[in-house]
Parts: C-alpha cells; structure tokens; sequence
C-alpha cells in the first residue's frame, strides 16, 4: 500500500512539474529592444525547465547588432560582436566560449521548432545590453549601451526613438514635443548635445532651424544636412518637430 501511495505522489508531482513547465512556456513573453517590441515571426520566447528566458539566437542577436552563424558540424552558433568579438554556444552544452575564455551556463541551448533557442540574458549581457525582466507583465527590456548612454542625457520630455543597432541606417530619431503642457527649451538643450555627440560641434545650423518653429504658424520647411558623413532631416509635425540621422 505505501508503495502504491509513494508512486501516486510522484505521478502527481511529476503531473504538476509538467503542467508547470508547460503554463510557462504557453504564457506569452513579450521582448523590447531599445524600445522597440520584436515580432518573433514562429518560435515564441518561452521559459524553459531551468526557470531561464529562452529565445531564438539570430532575432536577438541581431536587434544587438551582432551577426549569427549556425555551424552544422558541430550544432554550434557562432554570435559575432560589431567590434569582432565571438560567442559561442553549443546545443544542448552548459559551457560557452566568450573570447578566449569559457562561461558556465545556467541553461544549455536548444533546438525548438527549428529554431536555435538561446539564454535571452546571458546573450544579451555578452553584447553589452541590459536586461529588465517585468514579471507581472511579462515583458523583458532589453537596451544596448549606446541607447542607454543616449538616455542618461535626457534630462526633459525629449522623445529618443534609436533603433537597435545593425538593424536600420537609421541611427537617431529625436522628437521634441510642443504641446502647451510641455516645456520646449529643455527638450533643445538635450537635443543639442545628442546631435553633438553624434555630428561634432557643426551642429548650429540644425538648431537654429529648429528654434524657428513657432506653435500655430504653417509647417516650417523640411531641411536636410549631410554633417560629418551622416545625413540629418528636420521635418514639422505641428506639434512636434522631428529630427533624423542616418548613419
């Protein structure tokens, strides 16, 4: 009899780890990268048996700026940095070579639909990106280190839009709001040192255009600079002008 009941208790905790795993991966996860949400267009992030956020390696990576290469031989992926770094994760291995050195896992890599599933922090963190997990909302933010140096200069309601890096020749999109609730100068001061930290100091024409919006006049003109190689549009919006660098 107690073997009877030693086998039904682990049936039923076994029914419950299961039900468990499969509640989790079957909520869904929502991913933003420097403010923009990713759309996983098959395999979902999901969280795996060993409570870690697992996400297909090439999106990810990607958003991150860093290039992805899947070596069949070895059912490895190859992550590549922007400044030449490497990362590498095998399936189903908990060991990761960073550079000349290896990483002990939390979590192995995985294939899931076809899909090559990696560690979402611990991939992001490699490439220099932070990671915010939003439990109650199930949202991860994940920001890299150019935009999160790109928000420590805000300091008003100036609007910052930067792509992920590698995924757009969009570099900065800034929109300085001019609704009456909404003090404009700070916003200018801000904008100012975004656009020199990205142009140089021969930024005076672009914001002397800008400062010549006035609330409840006509759209002021569409201007477009190239400044140190990078081309930069200021349009107006009536109550917002927006201003745009390429790279």
């Amino acid at each position: 009899m107690k073997k009877v009941i030693v086998i039904l208790s682990l049936s039923l905790l076994m029914l419950v780890l299961f039900n468990g795993f499969a509640l989790a991966q079957g909520q869904s996860i929502r991913v933003f990268v420097n403010n923009n949400e990713v759309a996983f267009s098959d395999q979902k992030p999901f969280i795996n048996a060993d409570s870690r956020t697992m996400v297909p390696a090439r999106f990810i990576s990607e958003k991150l700026g860093a290039k992805v290469d899947w070596i069949a031989a070895i059912q490895s992926v190859k992550v590549i940095t922007n400044k030449g770094e490497t990362i590498q994760l095998q399936i189903g291995v908990k060991i990761a070579t960073v550079g000349v050195g290896q990483v002990t896992l939390d979590t192995a890599p995985d294939i899931v639909n076809n899909r090559t599933m990696v560690p979402l922090r611990f991939v992001s963190e490699c490439l220099g990106a932070k990671v915010v997990w939003d439990g109650e909302k199930r949202i991860i933010y994940i920001t890299s280190t150019e935009y999160n140096d790109d928000m420590a200069l805000v300091n008003s309601d100036l609007l910052l839009r930067t792509p992920p890096a590698g995924t757009s020749s969009v570099d900065l999109i800034a929109i300085v709001s001019y609704k009456y609730s909404t003090p404009v100068e700070p916003q200018l001061m801000d904008l100012q040192e975004l656009l020199e930290k990205r142009l140089g100091t021969e930024t005076a024409t672009v914001m002397e255009h800008i400062r010549t919006k006035v609330v409840g006049a006509p759209k002021m003109e569409t201007r477009d600079w190239t400044i140190n190689g990078k081309h930069v549009r200021v349009g107006d919006g009536l109550v917002y002008v927006s201003i745009m660098i390429w790279i």
